[in-house]
């Protein structure tokens, strides 16, 4: 689950320069429903999802004021 949280910070961060160089562009992250509930069978993934809403929601708020939005879907 490493490469999870990997690209999860190191996409936004070799793209959103061009975005915010643009004024305009969208960050989508993939998360987990599971993220919001522990299970004790599976607590890496759950670290992994957890940490890919936590990492997301700080992008979107140290992108403020550039046009660029950053969201995370957990189906």
């Amino acid at each position: 689950y490493r490469e999870t949280v990997l690209s999860t910070v190191a996409m936004p961060h070799a793209l959103t320069p061009a975005m915010i160089e643009r004024g305009w562009g969208r960050v989508i992250q993939t998360a987990s429903a599971i993220a919001d509930n522990p299970i004790a069978t599976i607590p890496d993934y759950k670290a992994a999802k957890t940490a890919v809403i936590s990492f997301t929601t700080s992008l979107a708020v140290a992108l403020r004021g550039t046009g660029v939005t950053a969201n995370v879907v957990s189906p």
